[in-house]
């Protein structure tokens, strides 16, 4: 599934191939994957064409590195490199309410949250400090963007509104799920960068749960929605 784009999110002059971005792209290396990195990317993993010789069998295209974060959280919980993470175009619109739709929401917003634990890590590399104003402002924004493309995986008709009450439905009944699952994805990721030889608390130093980023992102919807006299 897509995050949108990664440029507003992004420290001022943070290296794509330094740090959190190195140690991510590798782990899509170490089972043939290509990461590329391009403005008009569709933050997608596809085949590469079988016809010809190629060094690598899939190619990785992302906007930025908050991007292949999210794409790194797809391909552990998939557990293997496929198009697009073997996700089933033919049954969008998931429904919540049955286990795959369950399944496939809850591994989204926990991709989310480890984009934003990832992206918080690009402005302490740049030396942020980590209770900023400008570090919380960027992960905030870059959460509500994630979460408002996330209708159309969900939605015959798109209605943010409506799905946002899903969510807080979803989040209320499926708390101890959704941590279970990011217990999960962080043990594999420690794994993994563990192959590599790189330590993850080196690489990402702050773990943003799915319940902690969404009250940060409805809080500031209700706020909006006050009507000053």
């Amino acid at each position: 599934m897509r995050d949108a784009a990664a440029d507003t999110a992004m420290p001022p002059e943070s290296g794509p191939w330094e740090g959190s971005g190195r140690a991510l792209a590798r782990v899509f290396t170490a089972l043939g994957g290509q990461v590329v990195l391009d403005a008009h990317a569709e933050n997608s993993v596809r085949l590469v064409d079988p016809s010809g010789l190629h060094l690598w069998t899939h190619r990785v295209a992302v906007e930025g590195i908050p991007n292949l974060a999210h794409e790194v959280g797809h391909l552990l919980f998939a557990n293997r490199l496929d198009d697009d993470h073997g996700l089933d175009y033919s049954a969008i619109p998931y429904d919540p309410e049955t286990a795959e739709g369950r399944r496939v929401l809850a591994e989204e917003l926990v991709c989310c949250a480890l984009s934003c634990s990832v992206l918080a890590r690009l402005w302490i590399e740049r030396g942020a400090q980590l209770d900023s104003k400008e570090l919380n402002a960027a992960v905030d924004a870059w959460f509500a963007e994630q979460i408002e493309i996330q209708p159309v995986f969900y939605q015959a008709e798109i209605d943010l509104g409506s799905f946002r009450q899903s969510i807080d439905t979803f989040l209320g009944s499926e708390a101890d799920y959704l941590v279970r699952k990011c217990d999960y994805l962080y043990a594999k990721l420690a794994e993994w960068m563990g192959r590599i030889g790189v330590l993850l608390e080196r690489d990402i130093q702050v773990r943003y749960e799915v319940h902690e980023l969404w009250l940060r992102y409805s809080m500031v919807d209700d706020v909006r929605m006050v009507k000053i006299p």
